[in-house]
């Protein structure tokens, strides 16, 4: 992958506080990975879903992004 390629990427994940990656590590799987991060503000962990995709579509998964933060959030304050 290109620099540019990942610092757009990068720069994607951060604007949307999760990240998201159609088929691109396995063949119909979908993961959505929200951030843990440390009181210092660095990421130290993911909260992630995975589902292949005759289970679960990207739309329905999205579905699910508020619980994976509350989630994450939940995680991050046990880091203190």
């Amino acid at each position: 992958m290109n620099a540019g390629l990942k610092a757009a990427g990068c720069k994607k994940t951060r604007d949307w506080d999760n990240s998201e990656a159609i088929e691109e590590f396995i063949n119909r799987m979908i993961p959505i990975a929200m951030p843990i991060m440390d009181v210092l503000g660095r990421l130290v962990s993911t909260l992630s879903l995975h589902a292949p995709t005759q289970r679960l579509s990207l739309a329905d998964a999205d579905a699910h992004l508020e619980r994976l933060k509350a989630g994450a959030k939940d995680l991050a304050q046990l880091l203190v």
